[in-house]
């Protein structure tokens, strides 16, 4: 009784490799380009305008900070408009 003959696995991978050739070749790949828009050009800032930090947070506890000042909740809305209203 004869054996049954193997397929060249060798030839399999030749070929794998050359229709991935082929497919990288002939893909044609879409780019983006994006959105286009036209920024407004930056105004000149008078030197009398000045900027302000200011920190709020509330901690685990409900304690309120504004400016690392502890703030009561009754409070809370005064001394926020306090920070942003300053005008100096």
């Amino acid at each position: 009784m004869r054996k049954p003959s193997e397929i060249n696995s060798g030839s399999k991978a030749d070929i794998a490799f050359l229709l991935r050739i082929f497919f990288l070749v002939t893909t044609s790949i879409d780019q983006d380009h994006g959105v286009s828009i036209t920024m407004a050009k930056p105004s000149d800032v008078p030197d009398s305008v000045q900027t302000s930090q200011s920190s709020r947070c509330v901690n685990a506890k409900g304690t309120f900070m504004v400016n690392e000042i502890e703030v009561n909740k009754k409070n809370l809305s005064t001394a926020l408009s306090k920070t942003f209203d300053k005008k100096k």
